[in-house]
């Protein structure tokens, strides 16, 4: 039996036509009204329920936007859960400001409960959103995707393509340009540590360094945490990143009688590969009890009992544990009951701002508690002498930030190795 001459045009679970029907349509020169539809949050109803009740969903709410057009209309399915509904005028011009009501009736034709028979035998919320876009541009697709991702960013439910937002598109070439470098850093090794010291307050000496990362680009320009961390998790490299930290680190302080402290998230410690990792350098390394792990991000810890069994490693070493950002989120304090740490880093929001007299209190709430469970306090942000000063009176133990030093590459420390 031969295959129907249109079946490759055809989506199988809509019967909505293909992405690349719609791609050549586009390229026709037209004035067009095109409606991109997307499912809230499907990747979660999808998980939960199930992909039978998934792909109910996706049938189920592309028969409701059928039904919210008239035949004139075209109907497409990009990918999984997103649609997109096109009209051609022809050559008549048309206006923007002629669709705010036909938007707000089809976003509320859309949104609510469905019945899913086949599947379920009971209701389901469903909710969408709409990105729109309409006049006569090859552009036309992209304006209706940057307006319905603008639509999600400002948390409404439908949204009509303005020029403004094209912003939007110069971020995410930015993203994908700063995607690029991390991954030839990574294959270049590229990823440098640089230290910034952690001062004692009572000495004024430097006691141990952490470790930051920096990236550097085909132009040697440095990337900062915050331009290439977010990337390296969108893209799923930050787990690298850290064994090449750990890596370089260790090897820069192995032989020294300095501190150094190195920044972990939850998810390294659940990757067994970074585990075994830093258990193999702690073997090698000349004294662990210099070593330091600071936890980072720690409103992500789900199962103590996994943090736990990796602190009881450090401890057969003689190697130290701190939290960071203590204070910057609500879980803080469920981690002093339940993690066995030797540093607390209070927060940078509270040390900027020490001068209000609840951060002050709150710095020496802190303080209190560390001291009477054998707890040292780190605080960060420290900008100028008079933060110094009145963190020294409170009683936290050591200092870091710019007062004492920038960030810089391990041969401008100046540091005497043993070996």
């Amino acid at each position: 039996m031969s295959e129907h001459p249109f079946a490759n045009r055809i989506d199988e679970l809509t019967g909505f036509l293909k992405r690349e029907v719609l791609l050549n349509r586009l390229k026709k020169s037209a004035y067009f009204e095109i409606y991109l539809i997307n499912i809230d949050d499907f990747s979660s109803i999808n998980d939960f329920y199930g992909g039978a009740v998934g792909d109910d969903v996706i049938k189920s709410v592309a028969n409701k936007i059928k039904h919210q057009f008239s035949k004139e209309y075209s109907f497409y399915r990009l990918q999984a859960d997103e649609y997109v509904v096109i009209f051609d005028h022809g050559v008549s011009d048309i206006s923007k400001i002629d669709f705010s009501d036909k938007l707000i009736m089809l976003s509320n034709g859309l949104c609510g409960e469905y019945f899913l028979e086949d599947t379920l035998n009971a209701s389901l919320h469903i909710e969408v959103t709409i990105g729109f876009d309409c006049g006569q541009t090859l552009n036309i697709l992209r304006n209706a995707n940057l307006a319905y991702k603008t639509a999600r960013q400002t948390f409404k439910k439908v949204c009509v393509f303005e020029e403004s937002m094209l912003s939007l598109q110069k971020e995410q070439e930015e993203n994908r340009k700063n995607a690029k470098i991390v991954k030839e850093a990574i294959v270049s090794n590229f990823v440098t540590p640089y230290y910034q010291s952690i001062i004692c307050n009572l000495t004024g000496k430097a006691i141990k360094y952490e470790a930051l990362a920096r990236i550097s680009d085909d132009n040697k320009l440095f990337l900062t945490p915050n331009q290439f961390l977010e990337t390296s998790n969108k893209i799923k490299m930050a787990r690298e990143i850290t064994k090449c930290m750990i890596t370089k680190t260790l090897h820069d302080f192995n032989g020294i009688n300095i501190g150094v402290s190195i920044n972990l998230c939850y998810e390294d410690i659940l990757d067994t590969s970074i585990v075994k990792l830093i258990e193999e350098q702690l073997k090698s390394f000349h004294e662990p009890k210099y070593i330091t792990f600071e936890l980072v991000e720690t409103s992500k810890i789900k199962d103590y009992q996994i943090i736990n069994d990796f602190i009881k490693m450090l401890k057969q070493f003689n190697a130290s544990i701190s939290i960071d950002d203590f204070g910057a989120e609500y879980s803080n304090f469920s981690h002093l009951a339940n993690i066995d740490i030797d540093y607390l880093k209070i927060d940078g929001q509270f040390v900027c701002n020490i001068f209000s007299s609840k951060n002050k209190s709150i710095i020496e709430s802190i303080v209190s508690y560390c001291r009477k469970n054998n707890i040292k306090t780190i605080a960060e942000f420290v900008e100028n002498k008079s933060i110094f000063l009145t963190l020294k009176e409170i009683g936290v133990d050591y200092s870091q930030g710019f007062l004492f030093s920038k960030p810089k590459p391990f041969n401008e420390l100046n540091l005497k190795e043993k070996r």
